[in-house]
């Protein structure tokens, strides 16, 4: 499983001349700030569009790689095909021609400049919540990005669907704030929580867990949260989940004996969220009905052998 993909070819957006690359120019620090929060921890952009060194703990991100991209081999990841995230960096071969209400489209309704959907990987479907204004935080921060001229194959057309899973957006989406009532279920599905963690069955019960996701470390499996004794936030308070959350920001990234560890959870993007986001969270999914599911430990063979999201 990989969270984010391809966001269509790098030809200048009208098909002709190619446009003078945009820039952050005027943008102000705070929403700068909030910009580089979003992509580095709230909603994990850097987890998917970087590369990570696998063989130390917690999958750090390689510095010069931040924004540029990386691509998932389909036999370690259990895909059909081998997928890239591409290079979101202020280049050329990057999101450099694009103007910014195309980035805002491709990140909130999962189409290309062209109008082209894109592979359903991408989380758009929880991205479409983001505010008008943290998403326009997010490009102005991803103008900043270091750059870099990585390019990455384009997929085949019978590797995206024939158009996007949800509707277009029809009006802004209003911004929400932490003092706001819904800013837990607001964090949750930016940070991508019901992503992964949503039961895998055809009616799917909110954060009841249970998805099986490949990796370099073999299979993890997702952490029930709800709030049921088997489930994550039943099982801790809210303190000793925002505890949890703390430790996964001090890991240290050393070298690990025992080969690539296990990080389909990005523990080390997701420990940089603040306290206050992730009691938000925790109060949103308490609060959902509570699902008696304990995901089984991987299978036979399997390194991994803790579900993901678990402490």
């Amino acid at each position: 499983m990989v969270l984010a993909v391809y966001f269509g070819t790098r030809k200048p957006p009208d098909g002709g001349t190619p446009p003078t690359v945009r820039t952050a120019e005027g943008a102000k620090p705070e929403v700068l700030a909030r910009g580089k929060y979003l992509f580095e921890h709230g909603s994990a952009c850097i987890y998917c569009h970087s590369e990570h060194d696998t063989a130390l703990w917690g999958w750090p991100v390689k510095p010069e790689t931040a924004g540029a991209g990386q691509c998932f081999d389909s036999k370690t990841f259990g895909l059909p095909a081998t997928v890239c995230a591409p290079n979101l960096t202020n280049t050329p071969e990057g999101l450099g021609r694009w103007t910014d209400e195309q980035i805002i489209t491709a990140i909130r309704e999962g189409l290309d400049w062209k109008g082209r959907p894109l592979d359903p990987m991408m989380p758009y479907e929880e991205f479409r919540n983001m505010s008008d204004e943290d998403v326009r935080a997010v490009v102005a921060y991803l103008r900043t990005l270091p750059p870099s001229s990585k390019t990455y194959p384009v997929p085949t057309a019978d590797h995206l669907p024939p158009a996007p899973i949800v509707p277009r957006l029809t009006g802004p989406v209003a911004a929400v704030h932490r003092d706001d009532p819904g800013y837990g279920e607001y964090m949750a599905h930016i940070a991508l929580c019901g992503h992964c963690h949503h039961s895998q069955e055809e009616h799917p019960r909110p954060f009841g867990g249970g998805g099986e996701f490949d990796g370099p470390a073999g299979r993890e499996i997702a952490a029930n949260l709800t709030s049921h004794p088997t489930g994550v936030t039943g099982r801790l308070t809210k303190e000793q989940f925002v505890g949890m959350f703390e430790s996964w920001g001090t890991i240290e990234p050393t070298p690990s004996p025992t080969g690539p560890q296990k990080a389909i959870m990005p523990r080390l993007v997701f420990g940089g969220l603040t306290a206050d986001d992730v009691r938000a969270i925790y109060d949103y999914i308490h609060a959902q009905p509570p699902v008696d599911s304990t995901p089984a430990v991987a299978a036979p063979g399997q390194k991994g052998d803790q579900p993901m999201g678990d402490k």
